[in-house]
């Protein structure tokens, strides 16, 4: 399920580079078959800390809600250590990307495609 998640998440890099804007839509399915696949026992409290941030994201907007909704289904279906691991390295990877462009941090920046390679760079190495 987890290529399945990496292939939408490709489809929705395109689209986040091209419109700063994704069709969060897509990942609809992935999370209706998440009780079936979950790596880990824990939909409840996931899902309500997805709910809280969700709330709390439309008062004072940091993170797009595209991107928080790849941050919850990628936890659906990975473990709590392997998420750390790939969130960290995606974050890791937009902090080069400033370091090296400069001239364009006060632009808001598409997280999904770094999302999307250190989901693809943690498939295949973790």
């Amino acid at each position: 399920m987890l290529l399945v998640i990496i292939i939408i998440l490709v489809w929705l890099s395109i689209q986040d580079l091209i419109r700063q804007q994704i069709a969060s839509y897509l990942l609809i399915p992935c999370f209706w078959v998440a009780p079936f696949f979950l790596a880990n026992g824990w939909l409840a409290l996931i899902i309500g800390i997805y709910v809280l941030l969700l709330s709390l994201n439309t008062k004072e907007p940091k993170i797009g809600n595209g991107d928080l909704d790849i941050i919850f289904l990628v936890l659906l279906y990975t473990s709590l250590t392997n998420w750390l691991i790939w969130l960290t390295l995606a974050s890791g990877l937009v902090l080069v990307k400033m370091a090296v462009c400069k001239n364009q941090r006060s632009q808001p920046i598409p997280f999904v495609p770094y999302l999307t390679v250190a989901l693809i760079f943690g498939y295949f190495i973790f």
